[in-house]
């Protein structure tokens, strides 16, 4: 994921429109690197609607206007994949592309890049 904090502005959650709004905890987007980056709790969505509505929100479209994510990866692996076992933090990372971005995950946060 992008690098230090000093390089970026956090988006205020109250700034954000619709799924977005309830989805993340926060949304903070690196000058340097144009990278965005979502923070959720996963016990709130599934990475595999993170990774939509981030991406949503980046390119200014609706969710709903994007090509479905399943045709890029195979979102109930990712969505098992970062859920952790026994109660524990998963520490799978992964990227992949989707929409012209670059999408990073980890637990608990998504980064979209433009490619």
């Amino acid at each position: 994921m992008s690098g230090s904090d000093d390089c970026c502005d956090e988006v205020p959650t109250s700034d954000l429109v619709g799924a977005a709004e309830t989805l993340f905890d926060s949304i903070s987007y690196h000058d340097e690197t144009k990278a965005t980056i979502g923070e959720f709790d996963r016990d709130v969505a599934s990475v595999s609607q993170a990774v939509v509505e981030l991406v949503a929100y980046q390119t200014e479209r609706d969710a709903l206007d994007l090509s479905p994510l399943q045709n890029t990866v195979d979102t109930e692996a990712i969505d098992e994949l970062f859920d952790g076992r026994d109660g524990a933090p998963s520490t799978v990372t992964m990227t992949f592309l989707y929409e012209g971005l670059a999408v990073s995950l980890r637990e608990g946060a998504v980064e979209a890049i433009p490619v």
